[in-house]
């Protein structure tokens, strides 16, 4: 064989390997978005947590829009990825703050939103492009909205909170009297519209004229998270050593603990009780973590940021 007959020969070969190689990426690389499941989403940071009103879905706002649960199995939610603040789920929906995706033609900040679809559509309500507000509420069934401005803006004329009860045409200052320390969260109850609670770092109080007066409820060195329920109590969140959910009677404010997972040095950070089923909880934790389930029953179905089943 001569040297122009090698070269020709090699140069064949060089070139079935290569063609050999691709074709192995290519086919490797569609193995991996076939085998991708819709389920496998994963959470920069979580802004909050609400069940939808038949209680067979969860959602979650993050950085890049809303996350979805349902029936086993997470997916990301529908409409622009919005980087929802200030997140309260209600009946039909949800209101929420916070700042329009990249690319969007929506004012940053975003004002005070509200969705009916899961994020698919955004209605604004005002303050677009004026305020973002991180601590906001909505009773879930009455849409009493709550807000807190650290600053003002156009509809509130100093810093401190607000109340709404026409879908934030117009907003009443409420005085806060008997809250001596920063607010860390608010909570609406779902039914009454004259009942707020406001959460300190570590003070639970709460109101039943507006935010007009407040008086304490319940102490604990840290107050993590607070959420209504529908059986006319208060969810708290708090660490004290280890990670603890009480359950507080408003009835006659007695407090009975519920047992949570193990979490090493984390804490719940976002809990919603399920509309439909009163004994079903979810909660977000600062490590990003999630839950769902029943105090004897929990099922981890988000872990450090990454999605897992919960069937």
């Amino acid at each position: 064989m001569n040297n122009k007959t090698r070269t020709i020969t090699h140069n064949r070969f060089s070139k079935l390997v290569w063609i050999i190689l691709l074709t192995l990426l290519i086919a490797g690389i569609c193995f991996y978005f076939l085998s991708k499941k819709d389920s496998d989403v994963s959470f920069e940071d979580i802004h909050g947590i609400g069940y939808t009103k038949n209680g067979n879905e969860i959602l979650i706002p993050a950085h890049d829009g809303i996350k979805e649960f349902s029936a086993g199995e997470w997916k990301d939610g529908p409409g622009e990825k919005n980087d929802y603040m200030g997140f309260a789920m209600v009946n039909d929906g949800f209101y929420s703050s916070g700042h329009p995706a990249a690319g969007s033609s929506k004012p940053n900040p975003l004002g005070i939103i509200r969705s009916s679809d899961k994020g698919k559509s955004v209605n604004t309500l005002g303050l677009e492009g004026e305020s973002d507000f991180h601590l906001f509420a909505a009773g879930f069934n009455n849409h009493a909205l709550y807000a807190y401005t650290p600053q003002p803006n156009s509809k509130m004329d100093s810093a401190g909170l607000y109340y709404s009860l026409d879908g934030a045409k117009s907003w009443k200052k409420s005085k806060m009297t008997g809250v001596d320390d920063e607010p860390t969260g608010f909570a609406v109850h779902p039914d009454k519209n004259s009942v707020v609670s406001v959460s300190t770092k570590d003070t639970v109080l709460i109101s039943n004229d507006f935010g007009k007066t407040f008086k304490v409820l319940y102490s604990k060195p840290q107050i993590t998270a607070l959420s209504f329920t529908f059986n006319n109590s208060l969810l708290v969140g708090g660490f004290e050593v280890k990670a603890t959910l009480s359950e507080i009677n408003l009835k006659n404010e007695s407090t009975k603990q519920i047992k949570v997972p193990p979490m090493s040095e984390d804490a719940i950070a976002f809990i919603a009780q399920n509309p439909s089923r009163s004994q079903e909880y979810a909660f977000a934790t600062y490590k990003k973590d999630v839950y769902k389930g029943t105090e004897h029953d929990w099922k981890q179905i988000v872990k450090s940021g990454n999605s897992t089943t919960g069937k």
